[in-house]
């Protein structure tokens, strides 16, 4: 799996759980030693937790984010967090 560029919609599958199992696990090797990498997720988890606050997912992202992206405590007090502002 090529990571150059880290786009941003790949991320995106990887939180939503929509990336194969190759990648996946690829992206998660890389994640293991990439500081930028991990920043970057970090940053599209917070902008997939605006996106839907902001009713901005389609239906399918959003039953995909709450079987996917919500398995983590963390994740949930990021959505509990973004609703409190």
């Amino acid at each position: 799996m090529n990571l150059e560029g880290k786009d941003e919609q790949l991320l995106r599958n990887y939180l939503l759980g929509t990336m194969n199992e190759p990648d996946r696990q690829a992206l998660e090797a890389e994640l293991v030693s990439d500081d930028e990498l991990v920043e970057l997720l970090l940053s599209e988890e917070d902008e997939l937790v605006d996106d839907y606050l902001s009713g901005d997912l389609s239906e399918e992202e959003r039953k995909l984010f709450d079987s996917n992206f919500m398995v983590t405590p963390e994740r949930r007090r990021k959505l509990k967090f973004g609703e409190g502002l």
